[in-house]
Order: structure tokens, then sequence, then C-alpha cells
């Protein structure tokens, strides 16, 4: 079979040591993945010739799948999906996605299967986030470096370490030149950045066509011919993850554009009554609508049941025109169903398409109008604090016991936690007692001594009938002194240095400490321009990484600034960090003068009726700095931060806010934008706030 598009050349001469971000891949077995590309290949997987299977997974749906017969490729025995087809050569089962090529994401999982075999990744964050660029690092006057920014995370944020990104190279297929950046180095600016650097004179490990060092720099210079990854060595290890360029491919692969192939179930599009709704007519019908033909509908398989376990006897038909199943209750009568009254529908997995693809077990629920038992409108509330607020002397092998005025959905450590004085949470099961409404915080260790921990509760916490709890918190002290802690912090870390000189105008101050410390504030830790006046800015705790952020509200003038850390600044046991301050200088501005402004937001100012899944989408008119909480969030009523990930979209310049749970229905949320959004160029964006209201 021969393939158009080549993966990178293999590089180094020790494997990666890249940790499986899935529940596992086998031995001699290995998944690459090219996110940008929607490229899997997975190999040592069968025997030439027998069914593989390849499944992209997003939020628990197939958005991908690929299925074909095993076949020798270079890296060994298995299949290449979206990996390109010679002109003219056949196109087999396998070398293509049916149904459509998925956009593949990080976070998605990627399943592979082999007779009773089943392996799977989940794809990571890795992706470069600027062009390549000329530099003068000796500072002669001349470019003698071509450098790449990009980041590499996990799918679940962590920072993947430097060491495992080996497989960095530029590739230009016309002029058969490739090499490896002579450094990897991390970006301090950036939460998981590093920057790549080729300098001169721009050696490759493949170089059969004579190029000068200025072509060899010229050729480095084009945008679309950087790798990146970690674990393309050889051997290759179980997994790899790498990206290729910087635009993100859409559609298929060369050759794949007209293949067809029906691997992927039947999806329900349309749920009548609409999940979660209220008030429905008693006299109404279910319905559903699927995105294809199927067979297989009946009253076994369209059923309807109510919150007490009744079964109702209803009569099922199928539109094949339309696409649209009705199943309606008490056929042949006028009954009702009953008032206030949860009901539950299902169509089963043996309802399948024309290709026999089973339809995934589709469920939704509703409650019709009038009053009855599942017909609750009111919000659940705290009725029971051990320890109570504002208590001293609490036992350090404590547990929180939270009761509640009625029966609540059980909660989790995303919506119920315990804090720390420092804003870290306390590792801690959290359980549910459904006889008596508890909620339970179990603290994994014994909590420490002198110290005051705050109770967490969001509106994540709902009643069975979806009522949200309005967010509550208070905050008690363990008995005893803090640990018997006589030692004070230190500073581990400055950036910028003492003495450094040209630093950036949107530069940050990061402050690493010794230890964990109690989140300072703008009286404990400041920034002083040369006349001694207080330069306005946030000051923020990364509690992780026990590093103290001052993020200036503006971009800083030319000139030398001081950072001055007080005595204010304590560990958790109260023992002061010594005074301590240095000198810092700021160079000449950028060559972008230019502040980036909001072009788009979604929902937009006084949107009402929004979705209370809806992100939050912020689009800026140029690329910007990834940025984090401390600089965007959504606020709720009560102007505390609803918990949200905040990440960014670098091709369409897009600041995304996705909160960690449904919002409340019927709210008001405001989204807030600081100065420390700023672009490339540290140029912040104008401070601004909107609101919106969910349906």
């Amino acid at each position: 079979m021969a393939l158009a598009l080549v993966a990178p050349a293999l590089v180094g001469t020790a494997p990666a040591s890249a940790s499986l971000t899935g529940p596992g891949v086998g031995p001699n077995k290995n998944i690459t993945v090219f996110h940008n590309l929607d490229f899997v290949g997975v190999f040592g997987y069968g025997t030439v010739g027998q069914t593989v299977r390849v499944e992209v997974i997003r939020d628990g749906a197939v958005i991908g799948v690929a299925q074909g017969p095993a076949w020798n490729t270079d890296e060994g025995v298995g299949l290449e999906v979206n990996h390109g087809v010679e002109p003219g050569a056949p196109v087999y089962p396998g070398d293509c996605w049916a149904g459509g090529t998925p956009d593949i994401k990080p976070g998605d999982r990627v399943v592979v299967y082999a007779g009773t075999l089943r392996n799977e990744v989940t794809v990571d964050d890795i992706r470069w986030t600027g062009a390549p660029q000329s530099a003068d690092e000796d500072g002669d006057g001349t470019a003698d470096s071509v450098v790449v920014h990009g980041v590499a995370r996990r799918f679940d944020g962590a920072v993947i370490p430097l060491s495992q990104l080996d497989s960095g190279e530029f590739r230009d297929e016309s002029g058969k030149y490739r090499a490896t950046p002579d450094t990897i180095e991390a970006d301090p600016e950036v939460d998981g950045g590093f920057v790549a650097r080729y300098r001169a004179p721009y050696l490759g490990f493949r170089n059969r066509d004579g190029l000068t060092e200025a072509q060899r720099r010229q050729a480095l210079l084009t945008e679309d011919g950087h790798a990146i990854g970690f674990g393309h060595t050889e051997p290759l290890p179980r997994e790899s993850m790498l990206v290729d360029g910087l635009a993100d491919v859409t559609g298929p692969a060369a050759g794949c554009e007209n293949f067809s192939q029906d691997l992927l179930p039947p999806r329900a599009v349309t749920l009548t009554p609409a999940p979660g709704s209220r008030d429905v007519g008693r006299l109404t019908n279910v319905a559903v609508a699927f995105d294809e033909p199927v067979t297989g509908l009946s009253a076994s398989t369209f059923t309807l049941t109510a919150s007490h376990g009744t079964a109702i006897a209803a009569g099922v038909s199928y539109n094949r025109t339309t696409g649209v199943a009705t199943l309606n209750p008490f056929p042949g009568t006028t009954d009702p169903l009953a008032a206030g009254t949860r009901y539950t529908a299902t169509v089963g997995e043996a309802v399948t398409d024309t290709a026999g693809n089973p339809l995934p077990r589709t469920t939704w629920s509703f409650v019709t109008s009038g009053e009855g038992p599942d017909n609750d409108r009111t919000a659940p509330t705290v009725v029971a604090r051990t320890p109570e607020e504002g208590a001293t002397g609490v036992g350090l092998g404590a547990n929180v016991l939270i009761g509640m005025s009625e029966a609540v959905v059980r909660p989790d450590p995303s919506s119920v936690w315990l804090e720390a004085p420092d804003g870290s949470t306390v590792p801690a099961a959290v359980k549910y007692n459904a006889t008596t409404s508890t909620v339970i915080i179990d603290p994994d260790a014994d909590l420490a001594p002198g110290t005051a921990h705050t109770v967490v509760l969001t509106d994540g916490v709902v009643d069975v009938a979806g009522n949200p709890l309005a967010p509550t918190r208070w905050t008690f002290t363990t008995r005893g002194t803090a640990s018997g802690d006589t030692v004070p912090p230190t500073v581990t870390s400055q950036s910028p240095a003492p003495g450094a000189t040209g630093v950036a105008r949107g530069a940050n101050v990061l402050v690493g400490m010794s230890e964990p410390v109690v989140r300072p504030d703008a009286a404990a830790v400041w920034l002083e321009a040369a006349d001694a006046s207080r330069v306005p800015a946030a000051v923020n705790y990364n509690a992780t990484t026990r590093t103290v952020i001052v993020n200036p509200d503006a971009d800083l003038a030319t000139g030398t600034y001081t950072v001055v850390l007080t005595d204010g600044v304590v560990d958790p046991a109260g023992n002061a960090l010594a005074p301590t301050s240095w000198t810092f200088t700021v160079g000449s501005a950028p060559s972008d003068t230019v502040a980036p402004t909001v072009t788009s937001r979604a929902p937009e100012p006084g949107a009402t009726g929004v979705g209370r899944a809806a992100n939050v989408f912020i689009t800026f008119s140029e690329p910007m700095r990834k940025p984090d909480a401390s600089a965007v969030w959504l606020e709720a009523t009560d102007g505390s931060t609803v918990p949200a990930t905040v990440s960014y979209n670098a091709t369409s310049s897009t600041v995304i806010l996705n909160p960690h749970a449904d919002l409340a229905a019927g709210a008001t949320y405001a989204v807030v934008l600081t100065h420390g959004v700023v672009d490339l160029a540290g140029l912040p964006v104008a401070a601004e706030r909107w609101s919106f209201t969910t349906r």
C-alpha cells in the first residue's frame, strides 16, 4: 500500500520515557496520534488480515471510527488511519475514517480493538503557538537562531517534562532537509510552554541538497515544517503524541475524500419532551428523531417508566420519512399521565441502523405538570453544620458533616471540598448518607493543627429534581498550634532574576517559595517603580507550585523596578518571611504597540435563554497569550467565582471558559475580563465585564 504522507523521522538515541495517558497500551504495541492532522497509527495489533478497529471518543460519544484488516506498515502490523493514499492507489478499509473525519482534539480518547484486545490512550495538548522567528542571541546584531514556541501539557493540564519532548525536527520534503532543535527550553511566561531553538549553521541530520546556511535558515522559517512531540524515538514506546506544523488541518487526507463506510452507530438527535423539562402536558406523546434510518423499534425497545417504577403501556410507531419514532402512552384511551410525576423514556441497543450498528442506549426524563411527588421547585439548603461556623478546638481527625434540608444527588469533590488557608484543596473523600441526607467530607489524613479550614459547597450540589444549592462556605479552626513549625519560608526562585535587564514590558513577577504560604495580598507583596510608587497589580498565589505571582494591571514602562516582599508573607504556622527585595530593568518597548480588542462575545452581553451547559467564548483581534483563571473568570450573582477551566484556541484567538458543572437555571452570570489578558507582546486588553442569563 503506497502512502502519501511521510511521518517524521525517528530522532534521538534513547527510548522516550513518556507516561501512559490512558488505561494502557500493551507491550510491543504503539498508538501514535497527530491530533492536528487527525491521524492515528496503531502498530503491533493483530495479525495481517485480522480486523482492527479504532474509535475516537469525546464526552462519551464516538466521533470517529475506522475499521479494516491489519497490514504490514513500516512500524509494525496495524493500521494508519487518515495517513493519505498515493494518487491512483486503491483505498482499503482502515485507511480512512468512516462516515467523516473527526477533528481530533486534546482530551479525546483513542481506543483500539483487535480481537479480544482493547487498548486506549487520551490525546494530550502538544502544539505550536506561534510562527518561527529569527533571533539574535549573541547580541552582535545578526540573526543567528530560529526559535519556535509551543506548549506541551497532558490532557488533564499537567505539564509534560521537557526531557520527554524528544522528537523535535524540521522537515522540508522538497529539499530532503531535516534538522532537530539544538535546544528545547521551558518558556517561563507560559504554563507548559517551551521554546525550540535552531542555531547557526542549522546543520541537519539529513541534508542531501547542498543548501547554504542562508538557505537552511530560510527553510526553517516556514510555518508548517516543524514537528514536536514525545515518544517518537527508536525503539518506539507504547504511545506517541506529536504535532506537525502550526495549522490544525480539517477533513480527510489525500485519497480519503470519497471514502464511504458505515461504522458509526445511529444517534438520537432530538428528544421530545426535552430532557429535564417540567410542566409537560399530561397527554403529550414521547418522540425521538434519529440521524439515519433505524430498525428494531417496538414497545419493548422504546419504553416509558414512571418514577415509582411502573412501566407505562404504550404504542410505538416509526415514520421512516421523517426518521421520528413516537411512543403514545395509553394507546386507544384518553387517560393522562400522572400529575407532577417524573417519567423516564428509554431506547435500547436493540435498535440498529441498516448496517447493523446498534444505537447507544438512550435515556432521558421529564416531569409532568400539576402537583405531584416529583414536581419539586424548592432548592436544598444547609440545615446542620459540623463543625459549626467559627468553631475552634476541632479535632484533627474530625470529618465535616453537612445536613441537607432534603435528599440531594450524591455530590463529588468538584462541588464540595475543604480548603486550606493557602487556597489549596485538602485531599478528601466526599461521601453521602442518603438516609439522613448528610454530605460527609472525610480527609485523607489528619488536618493540620491550629489551622483555619474552610468548607466550600457550590451550586453543583442539587436535589433530585435538579434544584441547585445556593453556594455556601464557612470556616472552623483545628485544635493545637500550627504543627510546631518554627522554620520561616524563604525565596527559592525569582523571575525576573535580580539585576535582570531587557525584561519584557508584559512580564509577570514569579516568586518561588520554599514551602506553602498563606495566600498573600498586595499589602505583603508589591512592585515599586523607580520613584518608589507602587505599581497597580494583582497578587496571586499558585498553591501547587508554591509560587507568588505579581501581575501588573498594565504593561510596565521602560526603567528599573523593585520587587518587595514583607514579613506579611507567612507560612500556615505563622512563621514570617524575612523581608526581601530585588530590582530588575524593563527593556525598550516591543514593536507591537497596538493593544488587542475583543471582536466577539458568546453569549453576547444581555443575552437571555442561554443554555445551562453553555461555554463562554471571547474572540480577540490578534493572537494572545493563554490566560488563566486569575485574568478571566465567570462570576455568579453573589459575586462568587464559578469553577471553570480556562482554555485558549490559538487558531481562532479565542479564550474559552468551560464551567465544571451546568450553570443554575434562570440565573444571571457576569463574564469578567481583566488587564491580565494580554497579546504576544504583553499588551493588555481593556478590562470589561458583561452579563447573560440562563434559561
